[in-house]
């Protein structure tokens, strides 16, 4: 008994000297000597966007409770290096700039992501311009870069793989390429910045039914309603309409080069963020509305197919 009782105290006395290196670590830790560009490579921010979602994060996050406890920016660190590495916690934490247990990785991500997902950290970095001010803006951007009138973003899905599979509604879940999934509906600017997600569905569900619910799609509708060129950049698997253009169609022996069809296509294909082909659904209890719809998108790609090739 006193055996055992010598080896559980030696097994503490590891934990313990384990854990004051960790913190010495951490403590010794100086964001300022690391290079920018090291920087950008572990956590993909810059240093000055760390510090501004520090200012943000921080109050949302659990006060330190001991002197063995992990700094707030800490935990915004070892959450950051965990998204941009996309490995295991373990392993994650013990080769951070902030070391730490695997338990204590997973409880840090989890609080940080908790964080990043309240209301007003999402309306602040995650926003779809309300304002025609904002939307000129980045049209203007798209313009001078692609040469493309009236485009306000970029839409597709990607598969979000889950890891392990969910055990209620499992077949929602599981996707086309045979594994389990969310698959989330993202629009980007010109510069990459994101001003929409929808993570609401599993990796079961259509790319166009995604979009047929999206608040966006209502919205461009009431902007063209009302006068003003909105459009959205996708790919064949989204129905052609006035506000979301997708490239023409493959002919048996390809667009002739120097064509509008085939300079459009490949602005088009050039500036997509993500490609997934996939067929076109369309319902059937609004037939007639939808072809009148997609007519005024083919005129409206066609339009800037025109406009493109004059350059």
């Amino acid at each position: 008994m006193s055996t055992y009782l010598l080896v559980l105290q030696a097994m503490r006395d590891q934990m313990t000297i384990a854990r004051r290196k960790r913190q010495r670590k951490r403590e010794q830790f100086n964001i300022l000597g690391v290079p920018d560009a090291e920087f950008i490579n572990a956590y993909r921010l810059t240093k000055s966007l760390f510090e501004q979602l520090c200012q943000d994060l921080v109050p949302l996050l659990p006060v330190k409770r001991n002197s063995f406890g992990i700094d707030p920016a800490g935990k915004i660190l070892i959450t950051l290096n965990f998204f941009a590495r996309g490995s295991y916690q373990g392993s994650v934490g013990k080769d951070s700039d902030v070391p730490m247990t695997q338990q204590t990785v997973s409880r840090c991500i989890r609080e940080v992501t908790q964080a990043l997902n309240q209301p007003q950290i999402l309306a602040k970095y995650i926003r779809f311009p309300q304002t025609r001010q904002e939307r000129t803006a980045i049209k203007s951007k798209f313009y001078e870069r692609y040469r493309l009138p009236g485009i306000c973003g970029c839409i597709d899905c990607a598969h979000i793989a889950i890891i392990p599979s969910p055990s209620a509604n499992e077949e929602r879940f599981f996707n086309r390429k045979s594994y389990h999934s969310l698959n989330v509906q993202m629009i980007c600017d010109a510069d990459n910045f994101i001003l929409n997600v929808d993570a609401s569905y599993g990796g079961s569900t259509h790319d166009s039914f995604i979009w047929n619910e999206s608040e966006i799609k209502s919205h461009l509708e009431s902007l063209v309603a009302q006068g003003e060129t909105a459009i959205l950049l996708g790919d064949s698997g989204y129905p052609l309409r006035e506000y979301l253009i997708t490239p023409y169609g493959e002919q048996t022996q390809g667009w002739p080069e120097g064509s509008p069809e085939n300079s459009f296509n490949k602005i088009q294909k050039e500036h997509r963020q993500v490609e997934e082909q996939q067929q076109i659904y369309v319902n059937e209890a609004s037939i007639s509305s939808a072809a009148q719809a997609l007519l005024r998108g083919q005129a409206m790609r066609t339009s800037l197919a025109q406009q493109l090739n004059q350059y």
